[in-house]
């Protein structure tokens, strides 16, 4: 028998009996900021990142992560994040922290951002449908996850300078979707405040850390289970959601 044809038979046993490729390799990058320079301090996104980081990395992703980050250092872990998403199955983008819409387009801020005028916008902040970009390109799924609606702190700012230029700053985030392979899960509604919680995590990030690595649920089961303990534990304050375009 020629060689080349007895591999591919025994490779072909071997999943008649039950043996499977290796899994494909799943990246996150987890940021979680908190002490803001110029935006106020926030007590629990460096303890929610820091808790899902562990939790990823318990349930078989590689992990890139990074606390309290200034926008150089954003832009590093990022850069690192794209290196580590080659050849990779699947990409996980968290963040905990503060997340701003500026005329409907969503952007997370480092903790030295000082956004006292619209042309700012772009120099101190990070847009996030350009990190959604970066998973779409490299992978065959994109998983975004935001517990960044707490407030947007320079939204009074941002519209005092900006009123004659059509720039309108909003609270919480915007609707956002992505290409097929995308899902997109935010801690709460379009244009709505998240808290940050009393305890080590905020609710969002506790109800995540609870249900993610659940056996035997999709993604949309996990999202249902976290939205049913935040809507409990917030009272109905705060109802997350998601969008997704998954095959």
């Amino acid at each position: 028998m020629v060689p080349m044809l007895r591999v591919l038979i025994a490779a072909a046993l071997v999943l008649l009996l039950g043996g499977s490729a290796p899994e494909a390799k799943r990246v996150a990058l987890v940021i979680g900021n908190g002490s803001y320079a110029n935006a106020g301090s926030l007590a629990n996104p460096v303890n929610d990142a820091q808790d899902v980081a562990q939790k990823l990395r318990d349930i078989g992703f590689t992990v890139v992560d990074g606390y309290d980050l200034d926008k150089r250092d954003m832009e590093g872990k990022i850069g690192a994040f794209a290196d580590a998403l080659d050849g990779a199955g699947a990409g996980l983008f968290y963040y905990a922290g503060h997340g701003i819409q500026v005329d409907g387009r969503n952007f997370i801020l480092p903790v030295d951002a000082h956004l006292d005028v619209p042309a700012k916008l772009k120099l101190e902040s990070i847009p996030i449908d350009d990190d959604i970009d970066l998973m779409q390109q490299q992978t065959g799924t994109a998983i975004l996850i935001l517990d960044a609606c707490r407030n947007n702190p320079f939204a009074r700012s941002l519209n005092a300078k900006a009123a004659t230029r059509g720039v309108q700053a909003e609270g919480g985030l915007a609707e956002m979707n992505g290409a097929k392979g995308t899902f997109i899960a935010f801690s709460t509604a379009p244009g709505s405040v998240a808290m940050d919680g009393t305890g080590r995590n905020s609710p969002f990030a506790e109800a995540l850390l609870r249900h993610l690595g659940d056996p035997g649920q999709s993604i949309n089961d996990l999202m249902i289970a976290v939205r049913r303990d935040v809507v409990d534990a917030t009272k109905d304050f705060q109802t997350p959601m998601s969008w997704d375009s998954l095959t």
